[in-house]
């Protein structure tokens, strides 16, 4: 095991701490937003009237038409 670390091996261990916990933090949002936070999908943090769906709906882009134009 490495331990003579200079001052430099030790910034650059925590900046790779700190990109890890930002990237592991923002995969997390993605995933499980939270409520009211306005990304698709997230539980609504109020009561919908009757009808009205309680969540942000996910819509789907159909590019397939744009795709084979490209290609």
């Amino acid at each position: 095991m490495f331990t003579d670390k200079t001052e430099q091996d030790m910034e650059r261990e925590q900046s790779l701490v700190d990109q890890w916990v930002s990237l592991t933090e923002e995969r997390n949002a993605v995933l499980v937003p939270a409520a009211g936070s306005g990304i698709p999908g997230a539980p609504a943090d109020w009561t919908p009237p009757a009808g009205m769906e309680p969540h942000i709906p996910v819509l789907f882009l159909d590019l397939n038409g744009i795709v084979k134009k490209i290609f």
